[in-house]
């Protein structure tokens, strides 16, 4: 079967006024575009061996099993001020309880300086690495993020750089500890 305009009469609302060439000629650019990455996709999802490489999405989500997320932990302005401090015990019940990872949001900006080169401080580096031993000494994947940057709602053109400065720093940090299969950064 051939498609045919007349085919596809529950497209009619897409029709363009023609007295606005250039408008339909944009029009017809981005549906010729939007289909084309439409195809794609479909061809990728529907390709096995996207499906079979180690690196995809359902290979990762294995991994992570059941999550909990711990938070309010490490994203609050300090230590404690959101009435939760991680304990190595958390990390016991968390295993005994049938988890196989836990989610650590980490609030980076607020222990970062505020000026190029947006150094993290040491000593909450080190809290998060204490996290993190306490979820591999127990078999539990650990999720770390950058969480609870208000900054970024409030002048994200202008945070940006201290986003990406951070970013750099985490996964330098973390560089070696991301080729286990256990700790993986998100957002």
């Amino acid at each position: 079967m051939t498609f045919e305009r007349n085919n596809c009469r529950w497209l009619t609302f897409l029709e363009i006024d023609h007295r606005h060439e250039f408008g339909s000629m944009i029009f017809s650019v981005i549906n010729r575009m939007t289909c084309g990455i439409l195809g794609i996709a479909l061809f990728a999802a529907t390709s096995r061996s996207a499906f079979a490489r180690d690196d995809d999405a359902f290979h990762y989500n294995r991994l992570l099993g059941r999550c909990i997320n711990l938070d309010s932990a490490l994203d609050g302005p300090q230590k404690g001020a959101w009435r939760v401090t991680l304990e190595a015990n958390y990390f016991r019940l968390i295993k005994e309880a049938g988890f196989n990872s836990v989610r650590i949001p980490i609030r980076w900006s607020a222990h970062a300086s505020t000026t190029a080169p947006y150094d993290i401080e040491m000593h909450f580096f080190q809290r998060v690495d204490w996290a993190i031993r306490q979820a591999l000494s127990r078999n539990l994947a650990a999720v770390i993020n950058v969480h609870n940057y208000e900054e970024m709602n409030q002048a994200p053109v202008q945070n940006l750089l201290r986003l990406v400065e951070l970013w750099k720093q985490i996964a330098l940090r973390y560089q070696k500890a991301a080729q286990e299969p256990y700790v993986r950064a998100a957002e």
